[in-house]
């Protein structure tokens, strides 16, 4: 193929983001002559992480649904049913797409996507969608009409989904960066001892407090680091936690804490054990690595959809689920002591991971974009 357009769209958090910049960096190797544009919202996390991948960014003036009866939030959510009642997001983005003239539009998530891929169906140019959470968020349910296809990452939400939907199981897609990162060197990265096995707790961009509790707890109880005398942990504590969390600590030469963990893929690949929430992304990768994990899924989530994320990898035998009102230091230890103990386990455990993980979805992907049709 001499040439092609690839408009992506989606955004608001890293997991809108990552998989659609994988499936780019899929389609650019096989595409040389490859032009990509990504459509978000201004003031948005695209507006920081898309370029970083040399991706021209271009936003639109669009705000989402804010879920509050406060009489400021009632008044904003009115602005913007206004907005859409008079079509100003789908024309700007009818705009973007006659000017960029995309052979392929590909909704990554957020409400972003609702303008643009109602503005592609509008101009006949093939689409499809990434859901990349076992519940089908609005966005794409709603647009589960105006798409050529649907690309999903669990089996189960299938039945969630019209059936006459076109959708395909294709799973995550994750970064090449996740899949080619080496063990020796994550441990070099973060100074960590390659003799000891390592715990890697993550929750989120902003740290978790629940996370950060057991952490603190399980350092308090092993006082005489008998639980941890194999172990070190990397910690990524949250930039606006961290100084307070630091004060509360006793520090560990095998504890590692950091704000904020720049170079995840090197993380992910010094890793033998992962402590961390049930986001679609954060597990697509750990899966993809055939990494076994702790997972404490955000009781905050919509639908409970962490929850559902959780326990697909708990029955198989790849993570141990762990509610977070179940979650302590004590009960942490436990599972440390245990592993330490039986340590065919973590084997076991990262090869059900692994059995899971799709590291081809990016590539399945961009089979799908480049095929003569949508299917």
């Amino acid at each position: 193929m001499k040439s092609f357009r690839l408009l992506v769209t989606g955004g608001g958090t890293g997991g809108h983001i990552t998989p659609g910049v994988a499936v780019v960096e899929a389609v650019r190797r096989r595409i040389q002559r490859l032009k990509v544009l990504w459509v978000g919202v201004k003031g948005r996390r695209e507006e920081d992480m898309v370029p970083r991948f040399d991706i021209p960014l271009t936003t639109l003036q669009l705000r989402g649904l804010e879920r509050s009866i406060r009489p400021g939030a009632v008044c904003r959510n009115m602005g913007t049913a206004l907005q859409w009642f008079l079509m100003r997001p789908v024309r700007q983005a009818y705009s973007i797409i006659r000017d960029f003239e995309p052979d392929f539009v590909l909704g990554t998530g957020g409400y972003v996507c609702a303008p643009v891929m109602i503005a592609a169906r509008m101009q006949h140019i093939r689409s499809w969608i990434l859901e990349q959470n076992s519940a089908p968020g609005l966005t794409v349910r709603l647009l589960s009409r105006w798409v050529d296809g649907i690309a999903i990452a669990y089996e189960v939400s299938r039945d969630q989904l019209p059936s006459r939907a076109c959708v395909e199981l294709i799973g995550n897609p994750v970064l090449d960066s996740i899949l080619s990162a080496d063990r020796q060197t994550g441990i070099r990265e973060f100074g960590l001892s390659g003799d000891k096995k390592t715990l890697l707790v993550v929750g989120g961009s902003l740290g978790s407090e629940a996370l950060n509790s057991a952490v603190r707890d399980l350092l308090a109880l092993d006082k005489n680091q008998t639980i941890l005398q194999n172990w070190q942990i990397l910690h990524a504590v949250g930039q606006n936690k961290y100084e307070d969390y630091i004060k509360e600590i006793v520090p560990k030469p095998n504890y590692h804490p950091l704000p904020f963990i720049y170079n995840a893929p090197f993380a992910l690949a010094a890793a033998d054990l992962v402590m961390c929430r049930a986001g679609a992304m954060t597990l697509a990768e750990i899966t993809a690595r055939g990494v076994p994990s702790i997972i404490v899924p955000w009781p905050g989530a919509v639908r409970d959809h962490q929850t559902t994320n959780a326990r697909a990898l708990d029955q198989a035998g790849a993570a141990i689920l762990i509610p977070e009102r179940d979650l302590s230091g004590m009960r942490i230890g436990e599972i440390i002591r245990s592993l330490t103990a039986h340590p065919t386990r973590l084997d076991i455990m990262a090869n059900s991971a692994r059995q899971m993980g799709r590291p081809d979805a990016a590539e399945r992907m961009a089979d799908y974009i480049l095929a003569g049709d949508s299917h």
